[in-house]
């Protein structure tokens, strides 16, 4: 072998024949970029097990991570022992286990992973050796089996082997990456093994595949033999000045560490350095060195130190508005974040504090090592902000930064935008700007009036929390009125099975205990019923929050996660709009499971850079969790179970709304109960199902009825009941998209800012309930300063706001109406109080 390796390399010998297998010497540890230019498969790399000869480890572990979608929770469990085992088991340990499945030795001290093993291999049996189960199998098209000489073989795509062999074609030089190319020969039988390989492939990469024709060949061949030539002057250091521009070097700066690290881990594995408390994460791009490295959050906010003429961090000097800001500083003991001078915590009095002029610090750093900065933080205004801050604290030290822009975090959606890259949008930043002056001003100005008058330094006002809070002190009113009511529940006496729930508002004595029912009037209509369109987050959140029964907070907390690691678009967003990529993730999904008859592509929204919410792959749950088991995917956030339903929610409403309409069979009945008259409205039948397949949540659906059919009943609860519940937070922050107040990044920050004052409590199953602060302060706030907290003039500063992101009114204009609207109530006893700044919360 290494004769032969020397001959290749001195040139002697043009090609190197050997197997395809994993640990093989032509697929591992050959790094030879100006020698190795092509990787030719002879067949598709596999696996081929005898079924009735799974003996070994490999065998037996490889075959059943295939079945994870298809085996019972007790079964993948048992599975999992298994592939927990090899994830840490030494070699000695592996040994043991395939003596011992061979009955050549005792298992000893791995009896019970011994009998693990036994079991999955009776798993993998019985599934495997059941022609219908076989068939599910096959679908999936990882798993094909073959019937040769009276014998079932299992033949499983080998995807690591095929990235490992066809790697040695492209290998990181001074210059960057080598071109290579990679030819798999299918053979006659191959193409269900072929189609299985590219659709695991795609698991791992994005890169597309490309059909075999000469003219494509030749064509990647000539840049193949050219790029070599560079390499071969690359070592001969006789183009010094073109690598120099080929190896070109970025800073990448985002928001979140996790997204720098998913970002650093599309380019194989990231090397880090420690700068400060900053980790750097380095990987090549080809031609491109990138520096991936987080700010986490904001830089800078208004100060809150006294500065002469100023208005609460802004100077006001001739008519000119000009706000004032410090670095953010957070205290490391109990986390509290602040912006003025001093290095003390301003709440526990800790000197432990985090300072973000040291990220800036770093950031310069940085800088002066590198040729080019993109900044990609977040996609909407705080996202811009944060970059235009960036932009003026590094552009001294490197001229060459530019905003780059992505709504996913998937490899190809960075590489799209670093090859769109763009100045910062003025009028975003502008819009943030007047955003935060607003809610310092409207803050600072009522929250320290509502500390004089109720002596209490955790209250706080803003211009969205406040009219928001009087919705719910008015339904909190609302729900405390009560009525009869009793519910029924009909059934047919033929058919058991048709049963139907109807309410009546009076309360029927204990007489009845045997329900008689009449259905007098029937109207069928068969309609055509189109899917909802996907999330935006305000759907998001009232959805899931009542679906999944969880806070708001939560929601976000989760969506956050899911778009950090690469799982779903951009969470923040008021878009239904689908782009083109979006279209195709839904395409590949319907046609493969549902069937081509089935895809309606729709785009719900015209132009605009911002999209729904939605999934960046073709995944569903089922497959996420295959994926996640089997190691092909490990996302920087461990995802909990609740990361996966939110995921399978978001998935679903998606698909959904790309599949065709269904055609159903609505029902308006009137049903004589007793006495009293009950209208009904529901889908009876679903004549063509579509996208309630996958999604069906919230549709009312009732038995078919026919006119003088009758019912019998019973009576399954009867009492007073609430005119109307309560608000649920799902159901306050659809209210607030409806009204036209906050904006996607705060829906769930004002709820929880009302229940973090104690304003407002939350109950049951996320039901919000005023408490006596809450309304006392309401009550103040409305007498006193109603129109500056008003709906109407809320919903009227958004629209504002809206025109100043637009471009088309002037910040100073907007400023000074603010200011004018403030100024009265800016006295003496706010500038005493000026140097103690109260917890603030955006709006």
């Amino acid at each position: 072998k290494i004769k032969a390796l020397e001959s290749l390399i001195s040139g002697e010998t043009d090609i190197l024949i050997g197997v395809a297998h994993y640990y093989g010497i032509l697929v591992r540890g050959l790094d030879l970029p100006e020698i190795i230019r092509y990787a030719v498969f002879l067949g598709v790399p596999r696996f081929k097990f005898n079924l009735r000869e799974l003996n070994d480890v490999s065998s037996i572990s490889t075959t059943a991570t295939r079945l994870y979608k298809h085996v019972s929770t007790e079964e993948a469990r048992i599975i999992d022992t298994v592939i927990a085992f090899l994830k840490r088991a030494s070699r000695s340990e592996i040994d043991v286990i395939n003596k011992s499945l061979k009955g050549e030795a005792s298992p000893g001290r791995l009896q019970r992973i011994y009998e693990a093993f036994l079991k999955t291999r009776e798993i993998v049996l019985r599934y495997l050796e059941d022609e219908e189960k076989r068939k599910e199998i096959e679908k999936e098209g990882e798993l094909i089996i073959r019937k040769e000489n009276d014998r079932l073989y299992v033949y499983i795509p080998d995807v690591r082997t095929y990235i490992q062999a066809s790697g040695r074609t492209s290998r990181t030089y001074v210059g960057g990456i080598t071109r290579g190319l990679s030819i798999i020969l299918e053979k006659p039988d191959d193409r269900p093994i072929l189609e299985g390989l590219m659709r695991i492939f795609r698991y791992y990469l994005e890169e597309p595949w490309i059909e075999f024709s000469w003219d494509v060949i030749n064509t990647e061949i000539k840049k193949v033999d050219e790029d070599r030539e560079l390499v071969k002057l690359a070592k001969e250091g006789k183009i010094a000045a073109r690598m120099k521009n080929l190896g070109r070097s970025i800073m990448f700066i985002v928001e979140s560490p996790n997204k720098a690290r998913t970002i650093a881990n599309f380019y194989g594995k990231p090397s880090r350095r420690a700068i400060g408390d900053i980790i750097v994460y380095e990987v090549t791009r080809g031609d491109v060195f990138l520096n991936i490295v987080a700010t986490v959050g904001h830089i800078t906010d208004l100060t809150t130190d006294p500065i002469e003429n100023d208005v609460y961090g802004v100077i006001k000097l001739n008519g000119v508005f000009l706000p004032v800001y410090n670095f953010i500083k957070r205290c490391r003991d109990c986390n509290y974040q602040f912006t003025s001078t001093t290095n003390v915590c301003p709440k526990c009095g800790s000197q432990n504090v985090v300072d973000k002029l040291e990220t800036i610090k770093v950031l310069r750093e940085i800088a002066e090592e590198v040729d080019e900065i993109l900044i990609g933080t977040d996609p909407d205004p705080e996202g811009e902000k944060i970059a235009w801050d960036i932009y003026n604290m590094l552009r001294p030290i490197n001229p060459n930064i530019y905003r780059v822009e992505f709504h996913e975090v998937t490899k190809r959606a960075i590489e799209e935008a670093i090859e769109n890259r763009r100045k910062i949008n003025k009028d975003l930043v502008n819009a943030q700007i007047v955003r935060r002056v607003e809610d310092r001003w409207i803050g600072f100005a009522l929250s320290q009036k509502l500390w004089v008058v109720f002596k209490n330094r955790n209250l706080s006002a803003g211009r969205v929390q406040t009219p928001v809070l009087g919705w719910i002190i008015e339904r909190t009113e609302q729900a405390k009125k009560k009525v009869p009511k009793t519910v029924i529940l009909l059934w047919s006496p033929q058919d058991e099975t048709r049963k139907l729930k109807v309410e009546i508002q009076k309360r029927f004595g204990t007489r009845y205990g045997h329900i008689e029912a009449l259905v007098k009037e029937v109207h069928v209509e068969e309609i055509e019923k189109n899917p909802l369109p996907p999330y935006s987050t305000d759907m998001l959140l009232s959805e899931a929050a009542a679906v999944l029964n969880m806070g708001v907070n939560k929601v976000m907390a989760l969506a956050q996660d899911l778009f950090e690691v690469g799982l779903i678009t951009y969470h923040r967003t008021d878009s239904t709009r689908v782009s083109d990529k979006g279209i195709e993730v839904a395409r590949e999904y319907i046609s493969k499971t549902f069937g081509n008859e089935y895809f309606k592509p729709r785009k719900w929204g015209e132009g605009g850079a911002h999209e729904c919410i939605r999934p960046t792959r073709p995944w569903d749950t089922k497959t996420l969790i295959d994926l996640l088991r089997r190691g092909i995917i490990t996302p920087v956030v461990p995802l909990t179970k609740d990361h996966i339903r939110l995921y399978d929610l978001i998935f679903r409403r998606f698909i959904a709304s790309q599949m065709t309409p269904e055609v159903v069979k609505h029902i308006k009945a009137k049903i004589l109960v007793e006495t009293e008259i009950v209208e009904v409205e529901g889908d009876a039948e679903v004549s063509k199902e579509t996208f309630s397949k996958i999604y069906n949540i919230g549709r009312k659906r009732i038995p078919m009825l026919h006119e003088n059919e009758r019912l019998v009943g019973k009576i399954i609860w009867a009492g007073m009941t609430k005119v109307v519940r309560e608000y649920t937070q799902a159901e306050v922050i659809a209210e607030m998209k409806r009204r036209g107040l906050g904006r996607p990044s705060t829906y769930a920050k004002i709820v929880e800012t009302l229940m973090r004052r104690k304003y407002v409590w939350n109950v049951g199953k996320n039901y919000l309930v005023s408490s006596e602060i809450g309304k006392e302060v309401y009550e103040y706030l409305s007498k006193s300063y109603g129109n500056m907290v008003s709906e109407e003039r809320t919903a009227k500063l958004e629209e504002k706001m809206d025109m100043v992101m637009s471009g088309e009114m002037p910040v100073q204009e907007i400023l000074r109406e603010l200011y004018e609207e403030i100024r009265p109530i800016i006295g003496e006893f706010a500038r005493e109080l000026h140097h103690k700044r109260p917890e603030e919360v955006t709006e």
